[in-house]
């Protein structure tokens, strides 16, 4: 004999399971999100340690000094944007399947050439559109500089983590000259 279950008992199984796999799914990418986070604040709280450092109070002073006073805010900012550039450009490379690692050359000429001209472009035009145009020449370069390993890939195949790690070292080279 079998037993029929009501229609609505099935679909509401249904939705506890989905609603637990959701929140598995959320769980799992709070954990992978905030895991490694965790492990290097550990790790570096033990190195800490095995120098004779308090982790929790030199957290705060990082904290304190980092974050919540106006002058530690403006240079954490200060520090933190070239950076977030350079990741924005390399999630671009990551996602379209490309290994891009000479992103390190490639932001020193583009802020050097950005530091070489916007002297001159404050004596021509306003300092908001000289600082614009700085920017954008900056990122000329870098793409320039970015442009032979991709050539070399399109047309010849070569491997562009061999290109742009040798050219890594050729554009740090160059910065330190110019």
């Amino acid at each position: 004999m079998s037993i029929d279950t009501a229609p609505g008992a099935s679909a509401n199984a249904l939705d506890a399971t989905s609603r637990v796999a959701t929140r598995r799914d959320i769980l799992h990418r709070l954990l992978m999100t905030l895991g490694p986070i965790l492990a290097a604040l550990i790790i570096a709280g033990c190195i800490l340690l095995a120098v004779g450092v308090d982790p929790l109070a030199y957290y705060g002073y990082v904290l304190e000094k980092g974050l919540f006073s106006p002058l530690g805010i403006q240079q954490t900012l200060t520090r933190m944007a070239p950076l977030l550039f350079l990741a924005a450009g390399l999630i671009v490379a990551f996602r379209a399947g490309m290994w891009n690692l000479g992103g390190d050359g490639q932001f020193l000429l583009g802020a050097v050439m950005a530091a070489a001209s916007a002297p001159v472009l404050v004596q021509v035009m306003p300092a908001w559109l000289a600082l614009i145009c700085a920017f954008l020449i900056s990122m000329v370069v870098a793409m320039a500089w970015s442009l032979l390993p991709a050539l070399l890939r399109a047309y010849q195949g070569v491997n562009e983590i061999i290109t742009t790690l040798m050219m890594t070292f050729l554009g740090t080279s160059l910065a330190n000259v110019l």
